[in-house]
């Protein structure tokens, strides 16, 4: 609807503004284009008013530590769709393996985030940094020291571009290197 819009409007508009006599087919090809555009126009507005809203399920949010159970049940619905008879003994073999390690990855990313740090847990300055970091910082930097211990050790930090991600990611390397220098 939006695509069509502006160029309605434009076409209303110009339409009254132009000398439609003068054109050498008394406008009859103008007019034609017009009337086909907004047919589009009437048709593209049936079809959006006669389309069915299906609200889809969206997970619960996690708030502190009320953790959602995952849905195992609609991962293996989703698997037993796949079309079992169109791999060879080999593929399906491959399929096998390739499925119970990602049910068995899955089942470790979901059960990490029992132990994951809350919103209002915040991690303490490391030593060296000259800057004090702000709240979201602190926060941040408790969840990425987190993950780096959990299995895979990784994630992704992301926000709104300017709230200081390296800074946090400054702090991370000079918290792991304390560390390692206390151990030794």
């Amino acid at each position: 609807m939006r695509q069509y819009e502006p160029e309605m409007m434009k076409k209303k508009n110009h339409l009254p503004i132009i000398k439609l006599s003068v054109l050498p087919d008394k406008s009859e090809l103008l007019k034609a284009k017009f009337e086909t555009f907004k047919n589009n126009f009437l048709s593209a507005q049936n079809r959006l008013l006669k389309m069915i809203v299906i609200e889809e399920d969206h997970p619960e949010v996690l708030t502190g530590k009320a953790l959602v159970r995952a849905n195992w049940t609609n991962l293996e619905a989703g698997i037993a769709s796949v079309e079992l008879k169109t791999f060879g003994k080999k593929g399906l073999e491959n399929y096998n393996i390739q499925k119970a390690l990602t049910v068995e990855r899955l089942e470790q990313l979901h059960g990490s985030l029992e132990n994951c740090p809350t919103d209002n847990h915040f991690a303490e300055d490391p030593k060296g940094l000259k800057v004090g970091l702000m709240a979201h910082q602190k926060t941040a930097l408790a969840w990425l020291e987190y993950r780096e211990l959990q299995k895979p050790s990784d994630g992704i930090l992301a926000d709104d571009m300017g709230l200081r991600k390296t800074l946090t990611m400054i702090a991370l390397i000079l918290k792991k290197r304390s560390h390692i220098c206390a151990e030794k």
